[in-house]
């Protein structure tokens, strides 16, 4: 009993020292967001790696395949199974240079050494320019205004655009974000701009922060991995399963944080309002009958108001 429950406060001993580490390691990312321009985030799988680059923002693809020598170091964290020992294969080589770990084992047959630094996931990058959502609306006087949300969705469609949602008088589209000033002007040109606003929301230091936690916690799965490898017990087993199912949460949460600030960043969004064209009321005359009041408020305006005199008169 002494020895069972030795082992299960060594567990929880190495889930606590785990997420201790994490956590710090969380908080370093934000103070080095300071000094370190962000970058974008990290692919799933390396298949995904040429559709996370942004327009004018580079992304080595090499940095996705280090998700797999991840994965297999991880996998490797168990041992080999019995039998002769294989021999030792090439070591995984990071983007950087570095080596990730042993492709044909982890150092200890249980995992017990695979370090934090082994666990090889994508280095953050500096990205070529910031991360920047942009927002425009304008107001357009147009006769008829029923005809303008077709109008902008034809320009829309020509910039590679698309209608994210409209109304009878108005329209909101989602353009790639190179393309957003002409698309501006285009739309300028369909009548008279009544008001117009443009905005832009920089979320570098978000997005960076967002990858510094998405790696970290991917990190600690790999490590809770290892882990669950070594439970002797069922104890054990669900103890590292608990926190396995927290971090894994985590991940999926800031996967979904990522996907809506790269969605917002590469595509730019226009809010188009059409309204009637505006028409000064024309001067009119006095009718017959418009004439007699007329001169009814001039005799009135005679007998009983009259200018003060000027200090000339």
């Amino acid at each position: 009993m002494d020895t069972k429950r030795s082992r299960l406060d060594d567990v929880a001993a190495s889930c606590a020292a785990l997420l201790a580490a994490a956590s710090l390691a969380a908080c370093a990312g934000p103070m080095y967001a300071r000094d370190t321009m962000p970058a974008y985030g990290m692919p799933e799988t390396a298949a995904e790696a040429g559709s996370w680059a942004l327009p004018g923002m580079g992304f080595s693809e090499p940095d996705a395949l280090v998700l797999a020598q991840a994965d297999r170091a991880a996998g490797d964290a168990a041992g080999p199974p019995a039998g002769p020992a294989a021999p030792a294969g090439p070591e995984a080589v990071a983007p950087d240079g570095s080596v990730v770990a042993d492709s044909t084992g982890a150092p200890d047959e249980n995992g017990a050494d695979l370090t934090w630094e082994e666990i090889a996931l994508p280095e953050v990058t500096p990205p070529a320019e910031r991360l920047v959502i942009k927002t425009g609306t304008m107001r357009i006087e147009l006769d008829p205004p029923e005809d303008g949300p077709a109008k902008v969705t034809e320009i829309a469609g020509r910039f590679g655009g698309y209608v994210s949602s409209s109304s009878e008088t108005s329209v909101v589209i989602r353009v790639p974000n190179q393309s957003f000033e002409e698309v501006l002007e285009a739309i300028a040109q369909l009548g008279n701009v009544a008001e117009r606003e443009v905005r832009g929301e920089d979320v570098t230091e978000q997005y960076f922060d967002l990858n510094v936690r998405l790696r970290n916690a991917l990190a600690a799965r790999l490590r809770y991995l290892a882990l669950l490898e070594r439970a002797e017990t069922v104890e054990e087993a669900l103890l590292v399963e608990h926190e396995l199912e927290r971090v894994t949460l985590d991940i999926e949460e800031l996967r979904g944080k990522l996907r809506y600030l790269r969605d917002r960043v590469q595509d730019a969004t226009i809010t188009v309002w059409f309204v009637q064209e505006y028409e000064p009321p024309e001067e009119s005359t006095p009718g017959p009958i418009g004439w007699i009041f007329y001169g009814v408020y001039l005799g009135v305006k005679w007998l009983f108001v009259w200018d003060e005199p000027g200090p000339g008169r």
